[in-house]
């Protein structure tokens, strides 16, 4: 017995040692890989920064901790992000798989001249996730952040129970001109709008749920941002709208779109809703001012016609509406409700 117990307890040495052994290895590793992204994504235009950084999490896997990251990239806007700390996790039974956590605050910087945009953001349970596929390539990032607070600027801040999102770059087999997508899903849950907001008015502060899911396609590159949604829509670039949700006040909708831009810069496209509350909404977008009070009676007067109750939505008259963005107008069944302008990024 006491042999045994000697054998066993040998091994689970030799056991501790060589798995000491080989996180120290991976360790190295990691350090080794890290720099070398960086470099990768300095030659490809994002620069990527810290100001100390250390490896944990013996033995159980690996934890990487950076005080003060900070990415920035030039790209058609122009971009800076740059938060207090980012804890990234990585399991040996996934390594494929990296978690990681940002507490503190998050600031973003977006644009340039009058297009410049800052944001701070700040969250309970900031978290989210990086999946990488065979060649190393980043194939999807999720991020999840509970009790959020967003300021924009100096504007009055806004505020959310939930939001996640999730990017992941599309790679079809067989490339094409518009081969570059991106797919994109995003949810947010009890978001309170600031007061100042014009919308908040008409609708009321308090959105209940907001969700889209879609798909970017074409070429993103230009000097700056004017040049690369001109390059964008020459190449043939499209917004896919694979569904849309949202619950605000009196308004739930559902639907879906191709969303583009014509040679003008206006927005193009065509769609279908799914709208319940669509007379009460009318009546106040008219009240506000935001469409004209004859138009918005007629329309009214229409949709009561089209109306039908629907089951997924509890009962509620629901109207089914195809619309389309097309010569500079935006029409619902043929009927013109408002005119739109090229969209100006100079």
């Amino acid at each position: 017995m006491r042999k045994i117990l000697w054998i066993a307890g040998v091994a689970a040495v030799a056991g501790v040692a060589l798995w000491t052994g080989v996180w120290l290895y991976a360790a190295r590793q990691i350090e080794t890989r890290l720099a070398r992204w960086q470099q990768e994504q300095a030659a490809a235009g994002v620069a990527l920064d810290w100001q100390a950084g250390t490896l944990k999490g013996w033995p159980f896997g690996w934890r990487l901790e950076l005080e003060r990251p900070q990415a920035a990239g030039a790209g058609p806007a122009g971009w800076r992000w740059s938060g207090d700390r980012l804890v990234a996790s990585l399991d040996p039974r996934d390594l494929a798989h990296v978690s990681f956590r940002l507490p503190g605050e998050q600031k973003l910087n977006l644009g340039r001249g009058d297009l410049a945009v800052s944001a701070d953001l700040r969250a309970a349970s900031p978290v989210g996730s990086l999946r990488f596929d065979g060649q190393g390539r980043v194939a999807e990032l999720k991020l999840e952040f509970e009790t959020v607070e967003l300021q924009v600027d100096t504007n009055a801040p806004w505020s959310a129970r939930r939001v996640a999102v999730t990017l992941a770059p599309h790679r079809p087999e067989a490339p094409t001109t518009a081969s570059d997508m991106l797919d994109l899903a995003a949810t947010v849950d009890a978001l309170r709008l600031p007061a100042p907001v014009a919308a908040a008015s008409v609708l009321g502060r308090d959105v209940k749920r907001f969700d889209i899911q879609g798909r970017l396609e074409g070429p993103v590159r230009g000097a700056n941002l004017a040049q690369a949604l001109a390059a964008w829509r020459d190449a043939g670039g499209a917004v896919q709208v694979a569904s849309v949700a949202l619950d605000w006040g009196n308004l739930r909708l559902n639907g879906d779109a191709t969303l583009a831009l014509d040679e003008q810069s206006r927005p193009l496209g065509a769609g279908t809703l799914r709208i319940a509350g669509a007379g009460e909404t009318l009546d106040a977008l008219a009240q506000s001012g935001t469409i004209d009070a004859r138009n918005a009676a007629l329309l009214k007067i229409a949709l009561a016609f089209l109306a039908r109750n629907d089951p997924n939505n509890g009962g509620a008259p629901t109207v089914q509406i195809p619309f389309a963005a097309q010569d500079g107008a935006l029409s619902v069944h043929r009927f013109r409700l408002l005119s739109l302008r090229p969209l100006a990024f100079e």
